[in-house]
């Protein structure tokens, strides 16, 4: 596992590791190999990288802590590193003569197997302020990361076989289900959102079918997700890296390089979002949580990764983490642990999305709360009370990437149309059953925490001239209905499932209600068609 260029003796003490440590990082990073101006560099041909700092230190500074903060990477610093460095500050100039060069290197474990070599050492500037009062010291910290060759396959191998199983998981959960529903539309065309037995197809020339985004059915996949946080942890010295490039503000490049790499760790909210439905829908607490969009959920990790970890790396909230990396090893003054540390920043990142989903449906709560007291005493028209019963048929109930990827979709449509774009026509709203549903009876979100009107589609009914109608059709795998919610009837001329108050019998089997159920009853639609109107 060990380049040529470093190779450290089975039985070497520690003083012997350290010096040869530092011989070969300080060869790759020195005053000559860096610019003046690096701060972070990274060589990938040795797998190494380097935080270089520019400091000007007091002699005896009895602050350790408080020092310790400007120092390159000391949220990673064990017992042995935090030592030399409280031992250097509290030293007078001429100690600090004496005792050079100032050098102190640990090895970082995951799970008892080495991971990476870390040494950080001081070097005299010939620099000074101003008056020259304080010296200026250049602070390196430099590490060499183990990975072999055939571990490295490994996991290139794996990640594409994981690939293919989200390939082929888009195709079986999402994907395929439109061949039935464009065969439907075909044959028996698309009933209108109103409710009766009047089809759109009655006045339709052509349907336009909007294809949806169906990020949250790979995302709730319980391999996919719990995969990508086992790589993640196995990538855990890479973290590391990306830790000590957003510890730092002054290269913009870095500090974006290791937020971008640092968001991965969204995954951990995914499987937890995925874990937590069980008991959720156990102990049937839906109420208390609302669906987290998960394009907000990737930023929020962005966040966490970038100006959350700066934070916690340059101020006291790195002391808990210190104590994370060492309080599991036989030797701390040598070694540390990082898959402590890293099962820490796995539970800060997974309680994200459940604070974050409890703290909406508070929102949410409290603003439902006031518009039915504006509803109540402004007396709303008739028009703007079908509006508010009608919100999740719009395609206004979309996130913002939704919105933008299906209006250009149709400006596309009908830029060849001048008398369209001149003079848009009204385009009514349908569809939207599922919402409907789970917004007053919560109880039958099959994930809780996932939010899934993203991979809605939209069928756009088209005359001669524009569009007349904008149906809404949602997957019923995102419903959780009992096995008596089921219409036991075959509805062979129903394009599409619906939702209604009842089941049918064989006198009524074409009498469906189309309004807010109450008791909810789903009628399955011709060709197995899985989605609901």
């Amino acid at each position: 596992m060990q380049p040529p260029q470093l190779a450290i003796p089975l039985n070497a003490t520690f003083d012997t590791y350290t010096a040869t440590t530092h011989a070969y990082l300080a060869s790759l990073y020195n005053n000559q190999t860096m610019a003046p101006a690096d701060i972070f560099s990274r060589d990938l041909s040795r797998n190494t990288f380097v935080l270089r700092y520019k400091l000007t230190l007091d002699p005896e500074d009895t602050h350790c802590l408080t020092s310790m903060l400007r120092f390159p990477g000391a949220f990673f610093y064990g017992l042995g590193a935090q030592a030399f460095v409280c031992d250097f500050l509290a030293q007078n100039t001429s100690t600090r003569q004496r005792t050079a060069p100032w050098i102190s290197c640990q090895r970082d474990q995951l799970l008892g197997h080495p991971a990476v070599e870390v040494c950080t050492w001081i070097e005299a500037l010939d620099e000074c302020d101003d008056v020259c009062w304080t010296p200026k010291y250049a602070v390196y910290h430099a590490g060499l990361l183990w990975e072999s060759v055939a571990f490295a396959w490994v996991k290139l191998g794996l990640r594409c076989m994981l690939v293919g199983v989200i390939w082929r998981q888009l195709w079986v959960s999402y994907f395929s289900h439109y061949s039935s529903l464009i065969v439907n539309l075909k044959t028996l065309g698309l009933p209108r959102s109103g409710g009766g037995d009047d089809y759109v197809g009655d006045t339709t020339v052509s349907y336009v079918l909007h294809v949806g985004d169906p990020t949250w059915l790979i995302l709730s996949h319980p391999f996919v997700s719990l995969a990508m946080v086992v790589d993640c942890f196995a990538s855990a010295s890479y973290m590391g890296v990306a830790g000590n490039r957003v510890s730092q503000v002054g290269d913009a490049v870095q500090f974006v390089l290791g937020c971008l790499y640092g968001s991965r760790l969204a995954w951990v909210a995914y499987l937890t979002m995925h874990v937590a439905s069980w008991p959720i829908k156990r102990w049937h607490l839906e109420e208390y949580f609302d669906p987290v969009d998960s394009g907000w959920m990737a930023i929020s990790s962005s966040v966490y990764a970038g100006p959350i970890m700066w934070l916690a790396t340059n101020s006291i909230l790195m002391v808990p983490f210190q104590g994370m990396f060492t309080f599991l090893v036989a030797a701390p003054l040598e070694t540390s642990e990082i898959s402590t540390g890293t099962l820490c920043f796995f539970a800060l990142f997974g309680s994200a999305p459940l604070l974050h989903s409890y703290m909406l449906r508070r929102v949410h709560m409290f603003l439902a709360r006031k518009r039915i007291q504006h509803v109540y005493i402004d007396k709303l028209t008739w028009r703007h009370r079908r509006e508010l019963d009608s919100f999740a048929s719009m395609t206004k109930f979309n996130d913002l990437k939704q919105r933008v990827v299906l209006g250009s979709c149709r400006y596309i449509i009908y830029r060849g149309r001048d008398q369209v774009i001149n003079n848009p026509p009204l385009v009514r709203n349908g569809g939207g059953g599922l919402h409907r549903l789970v917004e007053s009876h919560c109880q039958y979100k099959w994930r809780p925490l996932f939010c899934t009107r993203a991979a809605d589609c939209f069928v756009e009914c088209m005359n001669d001239h524009a569009a007349v109608e904008m149906i809404r059709l949602s997957l019923i795998h995102s419903l959780s209905l009992p096995a008596t919610s089921h219409c036991p009837c075959l509805h062979e001329d129903r394009s599409v499932c619906v939702l209604s108050n009842e089941a049918c019998n064989s006198s009524n089997e074409n009498k469906i209600e189309s309004s807010s159920p109450l008791s909810p009853c789903l009628h399955h639609a011709a060709s197995n068609c899985p989605w609901l109107m």
